[in-house]
């Protein structure tokens, strides 16, 4: 049976979720790295905790909510000024360097399609896909959710 789609998940796989760290130690001198770091986690940690509750929130809800947390627990107030530049980095993420090139070869190999599948939202990976030099610029982007199976977006 031939293949006839890859999917792939955003976040980690084709976009560094740590390309915010030059960014947060920017804005936070000397905890850069650990509020990159305690993001990440948390995000991760209340995607899960959602999906095990059944209680459906939105990506970019969980990625705010996570940056406070992580902003708090480094000591650092969260305010406009600080989590407003860090969202809008998270919608402008660097691409990990291979991602590109080896899209570009699947691409390239015909009768395959190409799309990312992320429990990111609409919005988020739309953005993303836009704004950050897009490896992924013709897959197709579909939502994960646990309240819907799965929505595609073309």
């Amino acid at each position: 049976m031939p293949i006839k789609g890859l999917i792939f998940d955003a976040y980690g796989t084709l976009y560094d979720v740590h390309s915010v760290q030059a960014k947060t130690e920017q804005l936070c001198p000397g905890k850069g790295d650990l509020i990159t770091q305690i993001w990440r986690l948390k995000q991760l940690e209340y995607t899960w905790l959602q999906t095990s509750l059944q209680d459906y929130r939105d990506f970019a809800f969980l990625t705010h909510a996570s940056l406070s947390f992580a902003l708090r627990a480094a000591g650092v107030e969260p305010s406009e000024s600080v989590t407003k530049p860090l969202f809008e980095k998270y919608l402008d993420l660097d691409p990990f360097p291979e991602a590109e090139e080896a899209l570009g070869k699947l691409k390239s190999r015909g009768g395959c399609k190409l799309a990312i599948l992320s429990n990111g939202s609409m919005a988020m990976l739309t953005t993303l896909a836009k704004n950050s030099g897009n490896p992924s610029r013709d897959a197709t982007v579909a939502e994960h959710r646990n309240d819907v199976s799965f929505r595609s977006a073309g």
